[in-house]
């Protein structure tokens, strides 16, 4: 008798975290998908977000050049036409260093994003561990409890 309820003990056990274990899988899979959407999404936005910065750009540029050109030419005729040709290119370069600042910033907050979402996932990895540390202890105490009792209604019989 003690080895028929051995035997459907183990057996017990093994289906209730198979169940688990693919519960647990099915959420994994779920939460994985939805992740994959999140950055696609994110990805698009990025994405178009660039297109649109480069088509400024090449506005900003092309308005440059078109500027450049007829004060330019005008310079010639009008001495007032230089210093405006000068302020110009002025302008110009510090619009340049500034787009270039803002350049380095989005890489600056990128890169820190991302080290804060490397440092989360390291303390998920902790809580991960600890977690399963926990439902394995718990798991064995179960066990020594299921034994125990075993014992216990074997020897009142």
């Amino acid at each position: 008798m003690l080895f028929w309820q051995v035997e459907e003990l183990d057996h017990l056990d093994k289906s209730i975290s198979r169940s688990s274990y693919t519960r647990r899988i099915i959420e994994i899979i779920n939460n994985i998908k939805k992740q994959r959407d999140e950055i696609n999404n994110i990805l698009a936005d990025t994405r178009e977000l660039q297109k649109e910065i480069n088509s400024l750009e090449g506005e900003l540029g092309r308005a440059f050049s078109v500027t450049d050109e007829l004060i330019f030419a005008d310079c010639k005729k009008h001495d007032i036409n230089r210093s405006i040709y000068k302020n110009l290119a002025k302008l110009h370069e510090t619009f340049s260093g500034l787009l270039s600042a803002i350049r380095e910033t989005g890489a600056i907050v990128r890169e820190n994003r991302d080290l804060e979402d490397q440092i989360e996932k390291e303390m998920k990895k902790a809580t991960s561990a600890n977690l399963q540390r926990i439902e394995s202890d718990c798991n064995a105490m179960r066990q020594e409890n299921r034994v125990l009792m075993a014992k216990y209604k074997i020897s009142d019989q």
